[in-house]
């Protein structure tokens, strides 16, 4: 025995099943693919200006300050190399002067032991 509402629905199986009408499954795919990429670019865009407000892609600004403290530190550095220049010119100067009044020193002795042993000489006459 077969009930009635067993063959009412029976016309139902016995055709195609379809599940998306032709070609619509790639349009659906596109506009995905659409979206993800135009949300993913509001995001890194998103992303960019508020790193702007922070310190994360300024780097400009931090280049600018180490080029000056790097500018100072060359001003500094020839400054210093000045100054040791001078000082190593000084010193030369120094060390010759010194050679110079050591030579006379040693002619004064020389002048002075002279004269002591001429005197000697004459007191001992």
């Amino acid at each position: 025995m077969h009930s009635r509402s067993n063959t009412a629905n029976r016309h139902l199986t016995t055709g195609k099943i379809v599940l998306a009408t032709p070609g619509r499954g790639k349009v659906g795919v596109f506009r995905f693919l659409t979206i993800f990429v135009c949300s993913a670019l509001i995001g890194a865009a998103a992303l960019y200006y508020a790193s702007q407000e922070t310190s994360l892609l300024q780097f400009d600004a931090r280049i600018a300050d180490l080029e000056e403290e790097l500018a100072q530190a060359r001003a500094e550095l020839q400054s210093v190399r000045m100054d040791l220049e001078i000082s190593l010119v000084t010193r030369t100067e120094l060390e010759r002067q010194l050679a110079v009044l050591n030579e006379q020193h040693k002619q004064a002795r020389e002048e002075l032991e002279f004269v002591r042993s001429a005197t000697s000489q004459g007191q001992g006459r």
